[in-house]
């Protein structure tokens, strides 16, 4: 009897270790530091990577990216005003992408230093979803408070921010070549010398998320394609964010 009993012990034993097994979250498709690919730096960066201006730098696995700005507007010059890393495609890729299938995203970062080079400044620490609409739709963005109507928009760009914007969630400016449509969502309100961390942000509901903002179905298709990590601004004499361990399952 004493075996019988030590058998059916074990069995509850076996079936509550399996049940807690499966409530813990998956591992992750690709995490760990950025010392590996897939990242690809700044595509943007003046000059390319690496060498170029405002280029990312990986120390010990942990990601760096500082960029010095000084222009006093958006673009004013053409020039760019990011430092970033990305996998997958972009909007700018002109092409029909490739998927990519994580689900759930996870950040540790710091916010080390900020200062103005002029009093017309913008800054934001940030990471954007690139979603492919295979059919194109129309959406809005909102550029200088005007409402501007997007038509055959293929491209839904996802951001969220850890400083630099205000608010909760809203539709925002991200340009019409080629004509995309945006959500965004401020998640942390983050300091210089503070850190901030993200954990099992849930990637296809905030697609969902951006789809109810921009007035369109639910069931509108769209997949995953690009993600990308980073900080951008102008006005800005120095911007630098570590970032470290991420989680992308």
């Amino acid at each position: 009897m004493a075996s019988v009993a030590a058998l059916t012990m074990l069995k509850r034993v076996l079936v509550v270790s399996l049940a807690i097994l499966f409530l813990l979250p998956l591992g992750h498709a690709t995490d760990g530091n950025f010392t590996s690919p897939p990242w690809v730096f700044n595509a943007h960066s003046s000059g390319g990577c690496p060498g170029g201006t405002n280029c990312p730098t990986i120390v010990n696995g942990n990601l760096n990216t500082t960029m010095i700005d000084t222009q006093t507007c958006n673009y004013c010059s053409g020039e760019p005003f990011n430092s970033n890393v990305y996998q997958g495609n972009m909007d700018w890729c002109n092409c029909i992408p490739s998927t990519l299938s994580y689900t759930v995203y996870s950040i540790v970062g710091t916010f080390n230093r900020l200062s103005y080079s002029s009093s017309t400044h913008d800054y934001t620490l940030e990471t954007s979803f690139h979603f492919y609409m295979p059919t194109a739709v129309n959406g809005t963005q909102v550029c200088n408070n005007q409402v501007v109507h997007i038509t055959n928009a293929h491209w839904m760009d996802i951001e969220i921010f850890y400083s630099g914007r205000t608010g909760t969630q809203y539709i925002g400016c991200s340009g019409t070549s080629p004509a995309n449509i945006n959500w965004r969502q401020v998640i942390n309100q983050t300091l210089p010398g503070q850190n901030f961390h993200l954990s099992g942000f849930d990637i296809i509901g905030s697609y969902q998320n951006a789809l109810y903002y921009q007035g369109l179905p639910s069931t509108t298709v769209g997949y995953l394609s690009g993600v990308e990590i980073g900080v951008e601004g102008f006005g800005i004499s120095n911007l630098s964010v570590i970032w470290y361990d991420y989680g992308l399952g």
